[in-house]
């Protein structure tokens, strides 16, 4: 595949997770120690995977799968697309911290009926 089939392929990933944002929020938002659902490229391994654009489900803390609910199981994918479970604050660099921060307050605003609220402030801490 040579880059202009990559970028379009790309692009077009992020069109259909962009449409089923919020489908995807008012799903996982309800979930115990979800603060937020955004869109972006997979990490595995302490690596971005930009192949795989997926939805980031953030959480305040990440927990092994032994110490979860079955009904606390984030699905491997959503509407067909991949998620990615990404603990608030743990990303590799910088940049991705800043987007990271972005989804949480936007999905922090949306929870609370576009009033801003104290959790808002706890992205910051959290993140930054």
């Amino acid at each position: 595949m040579n880059s202009d089939q990559m970028f379009v392929e790309t692009s077009n990933r992020y069109a259909e997770c962009y449409d089923n944002l919020v489908s995807a929020r008012l799903a996982f938002m309800s979930f115990n120690d979800v603060m937020g659902v955004g869109i972006g490229p997979k990490q595995s391994d302490c690596k971005l995977d930009i192949s795989v654009v997926c939805f980031l489900v953030y959480v305040k803390i990440k927990r092994p799968a032994a110490e979860l609910e079955a009904n606390e199981f984030i699905p491997k994918e959503f509407s067909g697309i991949m998620t990615d479970v990404v603990e608030v604050g743990s990303r590799l660099h910088d940049i991705h911290n800043e987007f990271d921060a972005r989804w949480l307050k936007q999905s922090l605003v949306e929870a609370a009926g576009g009033r801003c609220n104290t959790a808002v402030d706890e992205v910051e801490r959290l993140v930054v």
